[in-house]
């Protein structure tokens, strides 16, 4: 099959662009070529580039970079959304009403108060410690309750408490009469990390609004498609949490939802761990251009760990500074929280956590699923080793298949048996279907009544899943990738179900919840990626890599939210230390944005025009400075002649009477 020229380029701008802002050139042209072996050349791609005008390039170092104008009017529209926000909203209390909080001002009281509460949980706390950390969330209260801005953003490290502080927040929200929504950019840390809060929390508004946190793609479809709830968030307070983890896209999204609707955006976050897996870090940018919530200090004093060794070295991985990010991986060496081993000593360590007197609540963490699917397997096998007689079942999974937006619309990505995800319409949540045929046209896929089929063009196919086979028994975890409502209740996409039963070709979990084996809406629960652990706090952290996983993903955010989702301990088990060394201190956090481009762009334009304007001034002041001795010149020369012509009449006058004699 051949496209045209046209849409080569477009196939490979869409995939590359869907998750960054601003590339280099040759990596486009590199993955416009991949996704159409054989349709066009480099060089015929360089200079399609060249002739469109949708692109904005420039040289940047060593490296030519490439970005859309649409991209660039995204980035600008995020900017002038938040910018007018500015001051147009009222403060929930005024500056000149406020008053600390008695349970955060700084007295003898309240740090001894601290310092005994932290004790009978176990952990370390000192008076000087304790009162930094009430002097930073009293600084965080006030501006939130002062502010007039439309869109504040709370900055804070992981464990300081932001969670726990976003209770005192809402229930002042909700006293002022404001409605309240609580949101996140994932499932895990909306529907399991924030809905647990409302367990804790004092009052039952405050209760509901954390029990029905949900995620910010679930509020921007909501409120997109029913009119109702979208005025019912009018002038409301809406709380996101995780914010660092938006894109573009969404946050966008939800800077147009909040102007429309009069709403307040308070962000709440920290640009120093991962970011968005979408394009761009729109909160870092509005940091960086608008200095968006730095007028306040960041929140750095965690109550997560409990031993003041670990707040420390927290502190200092989260710094956002290379020197202190290495000193603290140097302690973490020393102290051997960092050691040479493979994915059987991550193993052992699991299991002896588990088999122990007490049990230690463990969270197994690796930067790729490769590594996370090995490690489940092998806790498998020890658990069949463990219990010979156990009953075990072969459970359907399904898996995602990595495919860019172009190798979507490809039929040989797509088999039989395979599952789909696709939007039906504009209006309809997305469904999961198995594929029954491949089409050229697109996949037919089971219909919602019994025997129906369905075409489904491959426009419409948002993600492809392939089926694999857990084998699991009574006893082991299992993850649901799906929200599932049966018999009345709600069981959430990302919550983890512990088997309790199997029973012919069905399984019982302990929530009450049963599923067919060939279900296949759950995965393996045992490991997690450190982008899924964002938000998840446990008594130990168990982490595995090799060189391959880390030469493709270490950095200072990825190992800055690993060592910080213990209370207790964290071990982290590598192929080669030299090698977790070299790369450790690379950074996600990019300072270039797609405005960047364009702003470089205008900058030397403008620099060139001014060099010429100066050089125009140069040559005009010569032009003067000549035109002026010129005209003294002339002007000399005229009074010479002047004079000459004063002193020759002169003596003409005086010969005069001698002549006359």
């Amino acid at each position: 099959m051949t496209i045209g020229l046209d849409e080569v380029i477009d196939q490979g701008v869409r995939a590359v662009f869907e998750r960054e802002s601003i590339v280099r050139t040759d990596l486009l042209v590199g993955e416009i070529v991949r996704l159409a072996p054989g349709q066009a050349s480099n060089c015929e791609i360089e200079a399609a580039l060249d002739d469109r005008d949708e692109f904005v390039r420039k040289e940047i170092g060593d490296h030519e970079m490439v970005t859309t104008r649409a991209i660039i009017a995204e980035e600008q529209a995020i900017i002038d959304g938040v910018k007018a926000g500015m001051g147009k909203k009222e403060a929930l209390i005024s500056e000149a009403e406020y008053q600390t909080p008695a349970q955060l001002k700084v007295s003898y009281d309240g740090l001894a108060g601290i310092c005994d509460d932290a004790q009978r949980k176990g952990e370390e706390m000192t008076p000087e410690l304790a009162a930094l950390w009430l002097q930073q969330h009293e600084a965080v209260n006030r501006y939130v309750m002062t502010s007039r801005d439309q869109f504040l953003n709370i900055r804070g490290g992981a464990g300081v408490g932001k969670t726990y502080f976003m209770e005192r927040l809402v229930r002042v929200s909700l006293d002022a009469g404001r409605p309240v929504a609580l949101v996140a950019p994932y499932g895990e840390q909306s529907r399991v990390t924030l809905r647990a809060e409302a367990e804790k929390a004092s009052r039952p508004d405050v209760a509901r609004a954390f029990a029905e946190a949900n995620t910010v793609a679930w509020l921007l479809s909501k409120a997109r498609f029913n009119l109702e709830f979208r005025e019912s968030l009018r002038g409301a307070d809406i709380y996101v949490d995780e914010a660092s983890l938006l894109d573009n896209q969404t946050m966008l999204g939800l800077v147009t939802l909040a102007r429309g609707i009069d709403a307040r955006l308070i962000f709440q976050g920290d640009t120093k761990q991962l970011q968005a897996v979408g394009r761009g870090q729109p909160l870092a940018m509005l940091e960086r251009e608008l200095g968006f919530g730095m007028h306040v200090g960041r929140i750095d004093v965690t109550r997560r760990q409990l031993k003041i060794e670990d707040k420390r070295l927290s502190r200092e991985l989260s710094s956002g500074d290379a020197a202190r990010f290495c000193a603290a991986m140097e302690r973490l060496i020393e102290r051997a929280a960092i050691r040479r081993g493979g994915i059987d000593d991550a193993v052992q360590a699991i299991l002896a956590n588990r088999n122990a007197a007490q049990p230690v609540e463990t969270i197994m963490l690796s930067s790729t699923h490769r590594l996370a699917e090995k490690v489940s397997e092998k806790l498998h096998e020890a658990y069949k080793k463990a219990s010979p007689d156990a009953t075990t079942a072969n459970v359907a999974a399904l898996k995602p298949k990595e495919l860019q937006p172009a190798e979507l619309v490809s039929t040989a990505r797509y088999k039989l048996g395979e599952m789909i995800e696709y939007q039906p319409d504009g209006h309809k949540p997305v469904r999961m279907a198995e594929i029954l045929e491949v089409t050229a046209e697109g996949v037919r896929v089971k219909g919602q009544l019994r025997g129906a089929k369905e075409l489904v063009s491959f426009e419409k196919v948002a993600a492809v899943y392939e089926r694999t086979t857990l084998e699991r028994g009574p006893g082991e975890l299992l993850l649901l990738t799906q929200k599932i409502k049966a018999d009345g209740k709600t069981y959430e996409n990302g919550s983890r179900q512990t088997i309790v039963a199997i029973d012919g070709d069905k399984m019982g979990f302990d929530s009450g919840l049963e599923l067919r084996l060939d279900d296949g809406r759950v995965r393996q629960s045992d490991a997690v990626t450190t982008y899924k652990a964002q938000g998840a706090s446990k008594m130990e952290m168990i982490r595995v890599e090799d060189n391959r996983s880390l030469l493709a993903m270490a950095n200072r955010q990825d190992l800055h939210v690993a060592f910080t989702r213990h209370r207790a301990n964290a071990r982290m088990f590598v192929q080669d230390i030299g090698v977790l060394r070299q790369v450790a201190n690379r950074s996600l956090i990019k300072d270039l944005t797609a405005r960047d481009l364009e702003t470089r762009k205008i900058v030397g334009v403008v620099e060139r025009i001014e060099e010429g304007l100066a050089q125009a001034i140069r040559i005009a002041k010569r032009m003067t400075q000549a035109a002026k001795r010129e005209q003294e010149r002339i002007r000399e020369l005229y009074l010479r002649k002047r004079r000459a012509r004063v002193r020759s009449q002169a003596r003409e006058q005086s010969r005069q009477p001698e002549m006359a004699v």
